[in-house]
């Protein structure tokens, strides 16, 4: 048996690190998407803002990385989201009000206040608008990310039902 040695003095500390991950080789195998996408990934600190770029939009995701052990591969895929009426840099620079302020949805707050030293933003520009709706919904189809609440049409019933 492991002991775990964690200060989760009550059930609301332990859920607030607690996730289910849904890992699953055919939702990865059934992702098709219209082009290659290139992935940018930066620390989400305050600092950072600036390297965010403030003239593209496209997709971006939040992923936790511990970076303990020299295992710098290993990270946990979070949240997806996409900007398509404002540049990614407002986006973070919302983000980070949001991780100020503590207000915001609860699910993403909770990640953006949890994880402060380990949580980074990744971003892909995408440059046709059109295409940047179709490209999220088929990255939350393949990575079914457990802070994401609202999933498309194919996966939308049974992730409803994972949660219950």
């Amino acid at each position: 048996m492991v002991q775990y040695d964690l200060d989760l003095q009550t059930s609301q500390e332990f859920d607030k690190h607690t996730f289910k991950f849904i890992l699953d080789p055919n939702q990865w195998a059934s992702l098709v998407l219209p082009f290659t996408l290139n992935w940018n990934a930066v620390p989400f600190h305050e600092s950072n803002a600036t390297h965010i770029p403030d003239n593209a939009i496209g997709v971006y995701s939040f992923i936790v990385k511990p970076s303990i052990a020299k295992h710098d591969d290993c990270a946990y895929l979070m949240y997806i989201g996409q900007t398509k009426r404002q540049t990614f840099r407002l986006r973070y620079q919302q983000y980070l009000r949001d991780q100020r302020t503590r207000k915001g949805r609860y699910p993403v707050v909770n990640m953006l206040n949890t994880w402060p030293n380990q949580l980074w933003f990744c971003y892909a520009p995408i440059k046709e608008f059109t295409n940047i709706d179709e490209v999220e919904n088929r990255l939350l189809s393949a990575f079914l990310p457990p802070i994401n609440r609202q999933f498309p049409a194919d996966v939308r019933g049974p992730m409803n039902l994972w949660r219950m």
